[in-house]
């Protein structure tokens, strides 16, 4: 008697949460991964793939056509479709658009770096001590445009608002010295 797989011509796989707890690097590359070996084992097999996912990695692999979001009102579930192209997407703008996050950092550092913009956009005295942990943490930022953003800002206020001060100017510089010699 032959092998069941032998008759059967179209196999259709299902996964749940194929993301879940994989590192991100493997995330990237699940989908090629899945495929190879799903070519190996299924030879000369129609194969169909089932997958819920939460990663943008994975949606980036993926064409819109091929993919049904879940979306909520608060009341009801609604399956609609991708609205953006997903194949080769940046996965920022996948997490933006399709998974519906306001921001792609952490809410902490959005408020921090809110907070600093707009204290140093409100040309108000700021101490010297408070100036400088602003400064300390523009420098921690990772994203570049953000760093510099801020950076300019922090600039323009010290050329503003610090030079018109003598002593407020001899106050930082001490600081700066301070945190040099440590």
């Amino acid at each position: 008697k032959k092998p069941i797989t032998e008759e059967i011509q179209e196999i259709t796989i299902i996964i749940d949460e194929c993301d879940a707890y994989l590192h991100p690097d493997w995330q990237r590359t699940f989908i090629t991964d899945l495929f190879d070996m799903c070519k190996k084992i299924f030879k000369n097999k129609k194969i169909k793939f089932i997958l819920t996912t939460h990663s943008p990695l994975l949606l980036s692999d993926i064409p819109k056509e091929n993919i049904i979001c879940l979306k909520s009102d608060g009341r009801t579930i609604k399956a609609t479709r991708c609205e953006i192209e997903t194949f080769g997407q940046n996965i920022h703008t996948i997490l933006r658009n399709e998974f519906f996050m306001k921001s792609t950092i952490g809410e902490l550092a959005k408020k921090t770096i809110q907070d600093i913009s707009q204290e140093l956009q409100s040309k108000k005295s700021i101490e010297i001590k408070y100036l400088l942990a602003m400064e300390s943490t523009i420098d921690m930022i990772g994203e570049p445009i953000i760093k510099n953003h801020l950076m300019n800002l922090l600039d323009s206020y010290k050329s503003t608002i610090l030079s018109k001060d003598k002593n407020q100017q001899i106050e930082y510089h001490e600081q700066k010295l301070k945190e040099l010699r440590r």
